[in-house]
């Protein structure tokens, strides 16, 4: 597979930042999922038209840490295999899962499949589960016993009274299905599942959609927990007037979750990228589930957040789409905010046709991977599109904060302390101070028209981040303080 563009690197102290680079052929190829693999290389999938036996097939893409292409493997016949989701996998290697239609069932319906690679692409197991009716894949994790809970949005044609169903699927760490759950159903409702995420204490919280369509409701944010067999434990529906859905979940405790999705009901307009804190409220021997806040981001057009991560300082990073930010239609989305979802910033990257985020992880050197497909770069209509960021999602040529009039220096970006000078700032400026995994640790403020600051005695070493915003200035230095 040829690697068709990589636009560049940002090295910080020898160590890499940021890059951005796409992948694929002639024809149309999606990125779906990334993750870090154990040896720091990373590894990505999706289908692709361009490579392969025919029709679409999933691919396996190997990179290192640069995003320069190691190795690229393609899986399937010569009818329709896609892939959507992968896990990394507490051995080193990683999951794929997806569909294939090779072979059908006897109704010539698509299975669900799972293939088991270790670090260099090479495979281990496959497996593939064919149920009654239709199944499309849409989550997947690996669990604390190392087994698997996958799941699927099924109609069941066999089924004249319940057909639609969220299945849940349990497997071994081989691949071999331990149990399968199809009563996740309403009477009354059509649930969808799109996201799963194991507790502390081995229960999972599931998120997604539920509308009601006799009379019709459009969707709700549904959100659900279960327990370590599968059994329910509560379940609730959060939204408006329009469509409200769920596109991914994490866990923050056994009784608290972050979600986010996207919402018509509330926001800007048209669809807003959606973020809710949903938490158990405990009173004696009961307990009353609720949102315990929400917030909506987006412009006057589109927006979703198609992946969220609970970070270590307690607040949030949210990847996703949006139509009415960014340089062309839609671009890939990355807000960081704190936690009560308050927003610090938020990054868009794209050109000026559809570039779409399907999803975002978290990579060891505090960065973001996020991964998808660009119609605004490539050989192909689309092709499989990769950004790498640092903690503070600055891409390939740009800084956090685009300067407007530097007023100040650093004397000394490296030492023990740090000093500044700053000259005729106007109504002086604040600094805020960043560490490498984006947290603010610290802040800086000076009144006087100019003058000098040092900062750093007392902090532990490390790459910092100073953002100075003034009346005159709003720039960002990088820093590296020493023992």
């Amino acid at each position: 597979m040829k690697r068709l563009w990589l636009a560049g690197i940002i090295l910080i102290a020898g160590r890499l930042f940021a890059w951005t680079a796409v992948y694929g052929g002639a024809d149309d190829d999606w990125g779906f999922a990334g993750c870090e693999l154990r040896d720091g290389n990373y590894a990505f999938t999706g289908y692709t038209e361009s490579f392969g036996r025919g029709g679409t097939d999933i691919f396996w893409l190997k990179t290192d840490r640069y995003g320069k292409e190691l190795d690229f493997k393609t899986f399937g016949c010569e009818f329709e295999d896609t892939a959507t989701l992968m896990v990394p996998t507490s051995d080193g290697g990683c999951v794929i899962y997806g569909h294939t239609r090779c072979p059908a069932d006897d109704a010539g319906l698509p299975t669900l499949c799972l293939i088991k690679l270790d670090q260099n692409g090479d495979s281990i197991w496959g497996q593939n589960f064919s149920f009654p009716g239709i199944d499309i894949e849409t989550c997947i994790i690996e669990t604390s016993d190392r087994g698997l809970v996958i799941g699927s949005n099924n109609i069941d044609t066999t089924d004249t009274i319940f057909p639609y169903k969220f299945r849940i699927i349990k497997t071994d760490s081989c691949g071999n299905l331990l149990s399968d759950n199809d009563s996740v159903c309403s009477r009354y409702a059509i649930l969808k599942g799109y996201s799963i995420a194991e507790t502390p204490a081995g229960n999972f919280f599931v998120t997604g959609s539920s509308n009601i369509p006799y009379p019709y409701k459009p969707a709700d944010v549904w959100v659900m927990k279960i327990d370590q067999e599968g059994n329910h434990i509560w379940s609730i529906t959060f939204g408006g007037e329009v469509i409200d859905e769920g596109l991914s979940v994490q866990a923050m405790y056994d009784t608290c979750c972050i979600i986010t999705g996207r919402t018509q009901s509330f926001g800007s307009g048209g669809m807003d990228l959606w973020l809710l804190k949903v938490a158990e409220f405990r009173y004696e021997e009961y307990f009353l589930v609720n949102t315990d806040w929400t917030k909506c981001f987006g412009g006057i057009s589109n927006e979703e957040g198609k992946s969220v991560i609970f970070l270590d300082d307690g607040g949030f990073a949210i990847g996703g789409c949006t139509d009415s930010y960014g340089a062309g239609r839609a671009d890939f989305w990355l807000i960081r905010t704190d936690s009560t979802g308050k927003k610090l910033w938020d990054r868009t990257y794209g050109g000026e046709k559809n570039d779409i985020c399907e999803d975002m992880r978290r990579t060891s050197d505090g960065g973001f991977l996020l991964t998808g497909y660009s119609s605004s770069f490539g050989s192909g209509d689309k092709d499989i599109w990769v950004v790498k960021v640092d903690s503070l999602g600055m891409s390939v040529g740009e800084e956090p904060d685009e300067p407007v009039r530097t007023d100040w220096h650093a004397v000394n970006s490296v030492g023990s302390e740090i000093r500044f000078i700053y000259n005729n700032p106007g109504k002086g400026f604040h600094a805020g101070v960043f560490d490498a995994l984006g947290r603010k640790i610290d802040e800086l403020h000076a009144c006087e028209s100019s003058g000098q600051i040092t900062w750093g005695k007392g902090i532990p070493s490390g790459v910092y981040f100073i953002r100075i915003e003034s009346a005159a200035s709003a720039s960002t230095h990088r820093v590296i303080l020493l023992d």
